[in-house]
């Protein structure tokens, strides 16, 4: 069977081997990540420098290449015993692919399991008061009964036996929540796969590079495997030293820690222009992930962060609308001002109260229409899709699907439909007043949840999250605060649900209702979606059946969700990991979930940007939607325009200015590879190198990680 579009020739099915390897991967990578995300800081597996938040800063990056590098090695090395296809490869590397960041990251499955353990750490009124007041008629959804020492003791401070009985109904509840939750977005991916993959052909950096490997191992042109390049271990010698001053300090104390875990120079403090931050980095994972993206786009790049940051940020201060940078402090504190909130009196005066971060509010319309619009001009292969729903579908388009395209829309809508049931039950219903807001509110948070996955795969089809150091913060903040507890529970919000007999309790129950929103849909890092989309473009480049990766990204999703509840309670109640830090960072759920009430009262509840919700978020968004169509329009109409869409969203989102240079620098290396050495130069020279930098960066990681574990005692 034949793509009508690619020409790629579709393999036989895989045998069962592969199935069993990738489940036998799945449990190594779930009890691997939920160990170590225990005894490491901040539960990130990247604890350089000494700034509590800095850890989370490259995890996506982290194993985009570590776990099929060593894949690859396995099979490699049973090869003489049991040779597999480069299409069981590829279904095993796809099962580990859409699970290795399950289990935890900045917010996974673990913290359905740990979000009581870490509240329980939190003094009066924060745990005692608001929790046991206003969430004690759904604890059980949560966990054991909560007076009772017993149960919890053990899993604070380790050395006993886990409370199975007690902890069953809650585990099976949370399981099967996120298993239909994850579900509905495989299926979503289902329906989009054709749009993006074939029609589109969006070019999924990572997931080609990771494609390449596969190839090049299994099937190695010349009679070389790439596992033997020169050009590889070249990379990865160089990423791994390019850590040194980061690594060392991990290693032994003999050595001091950097304020912040880059290697670089930052002359931001000189106060050199105002709102620019002028950090420079020589992060070598950056330069690879950077040389591995279009050169389209980080042309775009290039050019709309000068006008954008290095230009609009001093005339702003120069019409008087934002205040004068202050002098003397690093590029972190500044950006994440500028990003989230307000620049001062002026700033919060004459803009943040409007619009909230002075970028991310027209970043989530530029984002959308990143989405739909090329629906719009590809409308006709798009309503192929649609009308699977209740038409038929041509007998080419369904056989090249993962499933037939009617079946994906009937999993999609029990999935929904049983995860909403769930959704109403767990959170008691209390929140839902006046009753009929139940379908509106479950609809509305069903489709952010489903858009906010969209936007990130998006994100991660055009340029590949190795340049994407926090992943969720794309466009989310917008949807994720006005989309949920701001949007419906502040009582001047255009979209207020209440009124409410106790707001305080009505704004508890919408973050514990959220959270599934903040595992799956806010984070990049820990949902499916955009991994299920990459792990398709894997089986289209090494022409791998969808059905047979389908089967096992499904298998994969069971397997982890369930061990990473297994093993996280094993884990606290032997070793008593979730106790390692100091409360409330013990887990990173209590801190989201608990600072905004520490911080602003009860019902509150801001993080960042605008402390109440406005219209002008609305059209912060539009201006965003309609500059990404403007040039999406150019695009379609000059074929030689430069200038790409995803990279105005790039730099309107949490890309951090010190990306600056590696893209600039892997312009100018890919132009000049692609120029005087063509595409053959490119694909086994330069793209090899790329990828060594980022391997050997995460062996450097996972090093340094094992380092300050000793160093903290939390071994």
């Amino acid at each position: 069977m034949t793509s009508s579009k690619s020409g790629v020739e579709i393999a036989q099915p895989v045998r069962p081997i592969a199935f069993v390897i990738g489940i036998i991967m799945v449990f190594i990578v779930t009890s691997f990540i939920c160990f170590f995300s225990g005894i490491l800081p901040f539960s990130h597996p990247y604890p350089f420098g000494s700034n509590v938040y800095t850890p989370q800063l490259w995890m996506d990056i982290t194993y985009v290449f570590f776990w099929p590098f060593v894949i690859l090695l396995i099979t490699s090395a049973i090869s003489k015993v049991k040779r597999l296809t480069k299409q069981e490869i590829a279904v095993i590397v796809s099962m580990v692919w859409v699970t290795w960041f399950l289990p935890t990251g900045d917010s996974g499955v673990k913290q359905t399991v740990t979000w009581v353990m870490g509240a329980r750490l939190l003094p009066d009124p924060w745990y005692p008061t608001y929790f046991m007041r206003d969430m004690r008629d759904i604890w059980w959804f949560w966990g054991p009964d909560p007076n009772v020492s017993a149960y919890w003791d053990g899993a604070l401070t380790g050395g006993s036996a886990v409370p199975w009985a007690q902890w069953m109904f809650p585990m099976v509840y949370q399981c099967l929540y996120l298993i239909v939750f994850f579900m509905t977005q495989v299926f979503v991916v289902n329906l989009f796969r054709r749009q993006w993959l074939d029609v589109e052909e969006l070019p999924f950096p990572m997931a080609t590079a990771g494609a390449f490997l596969i190839n090049q191992s299994v099937e190695p042109s010349r009679g070389k495997s790439v596992l033997k390049s020169l050009w590889l271990w070249i990379g990865i010698i160089i990423g791994f030293l390019g850590q040194l001053p980061l690594l060392l300090p991990c290693l032994s104390t003999a050595f001091p820690v950097p304020d912040e875990p880059f290697v670089g120079i930052d002359l931001t403090p000189l106060g050199i222009l105002p709102w620019v931050f002028l950090v420079f980095l020589a992060n070598p994972e950056l330069y690879g992930a950077a040389y591995l993206m279009p050169t389209s786009i980080l042309l775009t790049y290039i050019v709309f962060w000068v006008v954008l940051q290095l230009i609009w940020g001093p005339l702003m201060v120069a019409l008087g609308i934002w205040d004068p940078m202050p002098a003397g402090t690093t590029w972190h504190a500044f950006y994440g001002s500028l990003c989230r909130s307000w620049t001062g009196v002026l700033g919060q005066a004459n803009w943040a109260q409007y619009f909230g971060g002075t970028w991310n509010m027209f970043s989530w319309g530029a984002m959308l229409a990143m989405i739909f619009w090329p629906l719009w001009l590809y409308r006709r292969d798009a309503m192929v899709i649609l009308r699977g729903l209740w038409g038929k579908v041509p007998k080419e388009i369904d056989e090249q699907e993962p499933l037939k395209v009617k079946q994906t829309w009937i999993g999609f809508i029990v999935c929904f439909v049983i995860w909403f049931f769930l959704h109403i039950w767990g959170t008691g219903g209390v929140l839902y007043n006046p009753f009929y807001w139940i379908p509106v509110f479950l609809v509305l948070v069903g489709v952010l949840v489903q858009w906010t996955g969209l936007m990130l795969s998006r994100y991660f089809g055009e340029v590949g999250y190795g340049m994407f150091p926090i992943a969720g913060y794309t466009c989310a903040p917008p949807a994720w605060n006005y989309g949920l507890w701001l949007m419906f529970v502040h009582p001047s919000s255009p979209w207020y649900l209440g009124p409410f007999t106790n707001l305080d309790a009505a704004a508890r129950r919408f973050a514990a209702s959220a959270r599934a929103y903040f595992i799956a849909g806010y984070s990049g890092i820990t949902q499916p979606m955009p991994r299920v989309f990459e792990a398709y473009k894997i089986g289209k480049e090494t022409g791998t059946r969808y059905r047979d990766q389908f089967i096992g990204m499904v298998i994969a999703i069971i397997v982890a969700v369930v061990l990473t509840y297994v093993f996280t309670l094993i884990f606290a109640y032997a070793l008593g990991i979730n106790n390692r830090w100091s409360a409330p960072f013990s887990d990173f759920a209590s801190g989201y979930y608990l600072l905004g009430w520490m911080a602003h009262g009860p019902w509150t509840l801001v993080w960042c940007c605008s402390p109440e919700p406005r219209w002008t978020i609305l059209v912060a968004g539009a201006i965003g939607f309609i500059i990404t169509v403007i040039l999406f329009q150019l695009r379609a109409k000059y074929p030689r325009w430069p200038f790409h869409p995803i990279g105005f969203a790039m730099v309107i989102t949490w890309m951090y200015p010190q990306m600056l240079l590696p893209i600039i620098v892997a312009y100018i290396a890919k132009r000049l590879t692609l120029r005087f050495g063509g595409s053959e130069a490119y694909v086994n020279k330069g793209m090899p190198v790329a990828i060594g930098l980022i391997i050997g960066f995460s062996i450097a990681v996972l090093l340094g990680s094992v380092g300050i574990a000793f160093q903290k005692g939390a071994l």
